[in-house]
């Protein structure tokens, strides 16, 4: 949103123009959450006071059928495309949590990751994964 500000500020003609332009964005944009709950009570009041400050019976058509189409047809549309969504999964997922007890706790793959990294595995340690893995003495 600031680049979008800072983009139409290079429009304007003064220094002072271009800083109270920048200052007036970063107001509205810290302080627009906040505001956002009491726009969507203000919405129909506006649209009303908007319709009647139109003349031309053209000009109520037009704003009428934005507003339906934003208000109506955008969501029905969105539901109704979401039949079409398919999941894909990849390494950018975030990673799934395995309980314990399953088979990242095994014996055998704790012993196995050890030795594929060169490592020695003594017979201490094999018996101690497996107390821990099977959660009873060998």
């Amino acid at each position: 949103a600031m680049l979008a500000a800072t983009i139409l500020a290079s429009r304007l003609d003064g220094v002072d123009e271009v800083f109270a332009f920048m200052s007036l964005a970063m107001v509205l944009f810290a302080c627009a959450p906040p505001l956002g709950r009491h726009t969507a009570l203000l919405a129909p009041a506006l649209a009303s006071v908007a319709l009647l400050l139109l003349r031309r019976p053209s000009s109520r058509a037009l704003l009428l059928a934005v507003l339906a189409g934003v208000g109506l047809l955008g969501p029905a549309m969105l539901i109704w495309a979401q039949r079409y969504k398919t999941e894909i999964q990849g390494p950018w997922d975030i990673a799934h949590v395995q309980p314990a007890g399953t088979s990242c706790l095994r014996e055998g793959r704790l012993i196995g990751e050890s030795k594929r990294r060169g490592g020695r595995v003594p017979k201490a340690a094999a018996a101690a994964s497996a107390t821990s893995a099977s959660g009873r003495e060998p």
